[in-house]
C-alpha cells in the first residue's frame, strides 16, 4: 500500500506540473524540445497557429504476430518516479503485412507491465514504429491503451512516440525536412542489433546553460500531437526485438506474383481452400487485403 501511495503521488505531481498547470504552454512548446523549436522558428519555420489536432484514422492495415519483444518503458514509468531499466517486461510484437519495416507492440501498458494494475483502459493499445531508416526511426501517433482513472488523470489514451515524429506532425514536415533543419541537435530513435533505442542529446543554449533533450514524448486525447515530456526525469526507452522473428504473412509476400491469388489465416498460415465465412488475408500482385470468404 505504501508503494502504491508513493507511485500515485509521484504520478499526480508529474501530471499537475507537466500537464494541468501548464497545459497551453506545454502543447505549444514542449519543455524539452524548446531549443529545437526555437531553431526552427529562427529559420522561419512556424507551426500552424493552433496545434494540428487531427482526427486519427482507424488503422486498416493487416498485422501478424512475429514473437515477443522486451520493453524498457521510458514514456510512462518516469512519471511514477520508477527507474524503467529496473522493470523490463515482455510484450507481443506484430508486423505489418503491407510494410514489413513497420512494427507495433501490443498493449504495452497491460499484461506484464509492472504498473498494469493501475491501468483502467478497456481497449487495446499499441506503440507503432517504422524501421525503414534505422538511423531515424519514426512512430505513428496511435493510442497506447492507458487510462489511470482512479487518479483523476485527463491523460486517457496515451500516445507514445519520439521527437522526430512530433516535429513531423506538429510542423507538417517530412522526416527528411526535419533532419535537414535540425541535424544532430535533435535526438533520433535508432535501430541496431535488434534494439530500437530512444535516447537524448545535451545542447548548450545561448546563455551557456545546458539542456537535455529527450527523444521520447507523449500526447493525450486532448492533443495526441502535444509532444509532452515529464520534467526532471530520464525518459530513455528501448524496444528489444526478438533475435529471430516468427515468420508471418509478410515473409511470403512477393514483390510480384503474376496475379496468382493466395490465402492466409490471420496467423500467417497459408490456406489451400479457405472455408466459407472465414476471415482470411487475400494476397495478389503484392497487395494484401483482409476479407471474408464467400
Amino acid at each position: 500500500m505504501k508503494k502504491l501511495y508513493t507511485l500515485s503521488l509521484a504520478f499526480a505531481l508529474a501530471l499537475t506540473a507537466s500537464a494541468t498547470q501548464h497545459t497551453a504552454e506545454v502543447k505549444a512548446h514542449p519543455s524539452s524540445l524548446t531549443p529545437l523549436i526555437n531553431k526552427l522558428e529562427a529559420a522561419g519555420i512556424t507551426a500552424p497557429e493552433k496545434a494540428p489536432v487531427k482526427a486519427l484514422e482507424a488503422d486498416e492495415d493487416i498485422w501478424t504476430n512475429v514473437g515477443t519483444a522486451t520493453m524498457v518503458d521510458g514514456w510512462v514509468c518516469p512519471a511514477f518516479g520508477d527507474d524503467q531499466f529496473e522493470y523490463p517486461y515482455e510484450v507481443d510484437l506484430e508486423r505489418s503485412v503491407s510494410n514489413p519495416n513497420k512494427y507495433r507492440v501490443v498493449n504495452p501498458y497491460k499484461g506484464k507491465w509492472s504498473l498494469a494494475f493501475l491501468n483502467s483502459s478497456d481497449h487495446d493499445g499499441y506503440i507503432q514504429f517504422d524501421l525503414s531508416d534505422p538511423d531515424h526511426v519514426t512512430f505513428d501517433i496511435v493510442e497506447a491503451g492507458l487510462f489511470i482513472a482512479n487518479m483523476g488523470s485527463t491523460f486517457e489514451g496515451f500516445y507514445c512516440y519520439n521527437a522526430l515524429s512530433y516535429f513531423c506532425h506538429h510542423y507538417e514536415m517530412s522526416p527528411e525536412e526535419v533532419i535537414a533543419q535540425l541535424g544532430d541537435e535533435c535526438p533520433y530513435t535508432t535501430y541496431k542489433d535488434n534494439v530500437v533505442e530512444l535516447n537524448y542529446v545535451v545542447l548548450t543554449e545561448d546563455n551557456g546553460s545546458q539542456k537535455t533533450v529527450y527523444d521520447a514524448c507523449v500526447g493525450n486525447n486532448d492533443d495526441p500531437y502535444a509532444g509532452i515530456r515529464w520534467d526532471d526525469t530520464n525518459m530513455c526507452a528501448k524496444i528489444i526485438l526478438p533475435e529471430k522473428l516468427t515468420d508471418g504473412v509478410d515473409a511470403v509476400l512477393p514483390a510480384t506474383d503474376n496475379g496468382v491469388v493466395r490465402y492466409f489465416n490471420l496467423q500467417g498460415v497459408e490456406l489451400a481452400k479457405p472455408a466459407a465465412g472465414s476471415v482470411v488475408i487475400r494476397l495478389q500482385n503484392g497487395k494484401a487485403v483482409k476479407t471474408i470468404m464467400k
